[in-house]
């Protein structure tokens, strides 16, 4: 399955295709990011299936939902845009669907 998306202002555009996740420039169309989830883990089953742009301390950031048919659990990550790296990663014991957050007073 592939997934293209992008936020409303146009900053930055994403590509899922199964644990793949890669990140585009909005105006120049440039790959910025880029990572495999479910690598370092060496489960090939993982799936992306949500991401959501969120502005954390004032950076773009996704938050990227996965899940794995094999174990029938999630994760939700924060990806940082700017490294190219997960940077906070919480297990949870079901599959996650979707992912919807609300940010006061950051």
């Amino acid at each position: 399955m592939y997934v293209i998306n992008s936020n409303s202002g146009g900053r930055f555009g994403w590509l899922a295709r199964g644990p793949a996740l890669e990140v585009f420039s909005g105006t120049t169309g440039v790959r910025t990011a880029a990572w495999s989830f479910g690598a370092l883990l060496k489960d090939a089953h993982t799936c992306i299936t949500c991401v959501r742009e969120m502005d954390i301390e004032g950076a773009a950031k996704l938050i990227v939902s996965t899940t794995s048919p094999t174990t029938n659990t999630g994760l939700i990550c924060v990806f940082d845009l700017q490294c190219s790296k997960i940077v906070k990663a919480i297990e949870v014991p079901y599959k996650v669907l979707s992912t919807n957050a609300h940010m006061d007073g950051l």
